[in-house]
C-alpha cells in the first residue's frame, strides 16, 4: 500500500473561492514550473495577476487552452487576458482538436491539482466542485509527462503573431470582457 498525502478541494457551498484560493497559492509557491491545463481561462483579476506574477518572478508558467471552445464567448473572454500573460513571460498553448475539458494544474512536478473545476467564475464562486490536491513528485511527474504529450497536439501562441490577430477578434475579445462575471 502507497499511501499519497492528498487533500479534497470542494466547492461545498456557492460562494465558496477554495479553488481560486488554490490557485493563488500554488502561482505564489511555484519555484520553477506550473503548468495549467483548462478549459476556460475566464479566471478572477487576482488569479490572473498571481500567474502574471510567477511568470515575472522566473516560474515557467504555461497553459494548454482549447482553440475550439464549446462557448465562443467564453473563448474570447479568455483570449482578452492572453496579451498581458503573454507580455509577463506566461506561454499559452491551444490544442488543435476538438474541445480540450481537462482541468489539472503542476507546481514544480510536486503538487498536482485535478477535478471538476474550471478558471471560470461558475466554478470559482457558483458551482459545487470537487478537486484533488495532491502532494507527490511520482504523480506531478506523470501529469508534466502527459501535459508535455498534449502539447504536441497543439499550438504555441507567439506575442508577436498574437499583436497582429485581426481586428474582428480584438473586438469581439474586448466586447466579451465587458461582459465578464464581476472579474
Amino acid at each position: 500500500v502507497v499511501t499519497i498525502p492528498c487533500g479534497m478541494v470542494a466547492a461545498d457551498q456557492p460562494g465558496a473561492h477554495h479553488v481560486a484560493g488554490v490557485y493563488l497559492w500554488m502561482a505564489a509557491h511555484a519555484q520553477e514550473t506550473l503548468d495549467i491545463t483548462d478549459a476556460y481561462l475566464v479566471t478572477p483579476e487576482p488569479v490572473v495577476a498571481a500567474f502574471e506574477a510567477a511568470a515575472r518572478r522566473g516560474v515557467r508558467v504555461r497553459f494548454l487552452l482549447p482553440g475550439n471552445n464549446n462557448h465562443p464567448f467564453a473563448a474570447a473572454s479568455a483570449r482578452c487576458r492572453y496579451e498581458r500573460l503573454l507580455k509577463s513571460g506566461a506561454r499559452i498553448y491551444e490544442w488543435r482538436g476538438m474541445m480540450v475539458h481537462a482541468k489539472t494544474a503542476v507546481a514544480d512536478g510536486a503538487i498536482t491539482l485535478v477535478g471538476s473545476s474550471n478558471l471560470d467564475p461558475l466554478s470559482m464562486t457558483r458551482n459545487y466542485e470537487l478537486n484533488l490536491l495532491i502532494a507527490d513528485r511520482t504523480t506531478g511527474e506523470a501529469m508534466r509527462v502527459m501535459f508535455e504529450h498534449d502539447l504536441h497536439g497543439a499550438r504555441e501562441i507567439h506575442p508577436e503573431q498574437w499583436a497582429r490577430r485581426p481586428l474582428w477578434h480584438k473586438a469581439a475579445e474586448w466586447a466579451a470582457r465587458l461582459f465578464d462575471d464581476n472579474l
